[in-house]
């Protein structure tokens, strides 16, 4: 019997086992899973770039639309940046939310219900020509919240306000000031903006004689 005789009869008498692998196999294995591993470290790093870049460029104000501007009933604050010479350099526009006022008889605003340690939910979106310096809310003689230290084009951020904060806002006694270093390069006063306010009337008891005042929501 010659040697390819012999090795079909050693073959047939003694069966390689089913599971074990022959070494084509197992090097077609390998080469899938350095495939699979070249495919995830390729999809790892297009990640990291996306999310690095995003980030640069909304730091850098150049990408809108980073934070959406609110669904819920919100009260809307507007002011215009102008800078020294009276020329408008950019906009900014303050959304409070789930917020309720009512108007005295001297017209001022204040919010509704009782004052409470609780905040108030904002969001903030400035849109302006340039890019640099610190944003920050202001009331006469002290800074109050500082809105970005290094403002890009287009940005937008959350805020919480104390009642304070928030009555001041809505009554129009905050101003928003850009800075560059110590100057003040732009100022920008905040009104409440009251063409899209929706009134109530807001009664205490439910018998007569009631205690009821008018009260405005948001859009």
């Amino acid at each position: 019997m010659d040697d390819a005789g012999l090795r079909a009869e050693l073959e047939r008498l003694v069966p390689e086992p089913w599971d074990v692998h022959r070494w084509d196999d197992v090097l077609r294995r390998a080469d899938r899973i350095r495939r699979r591993r070249r495919g995830r470290t390729v999809l790892v790093a297009v990640t990291i770039l996306l999310l690095t870049l995003v980030a640069a460029l909304g730091a850098a104000g150049q990408l809108d639309g980073l934070l959406s501007h609110g669904t819920e009933p919100h009260l809307v604050v507007r002011g215009e940046l102008h800078g020294a010479d009276g020329a408008r350099v950019g906009a900014i526009q303050i959304e409070l939310a789930r917020a309720t006022i009512a108007v005295d008889r001297h017209r001022r605003v204040r919010l509704w219900g009782p004052q409470s340690a609780s905040s108030f939910q904002a969001r903030w979106f400035l849109d302006r020509g340039g890019s640099g310096g610190a944003l920050y809310l202001r009331r006469p003689g002290k800074r109050t919240l500082v809105l970005c230290s290094h403002c890009g084009t287009h940005v937008s951020g959350r805020l919480r306000l104390s009642y304070a904060q928030a009555s001041a806002l809505v009554d129009d006694r905050l101003v928003v000031v850009l800075a560059v270093g110590p100057r003040r390069f732009a100022i920008a006063r905040l009104l409440l903006d009251r063409a899209h306010l929706h009134r109530g009337l807001a009664c205490r008891d439910a018998a007569p004689p009631r205690h009821c005042a008018r009260i405005f929501t948001g859009r």
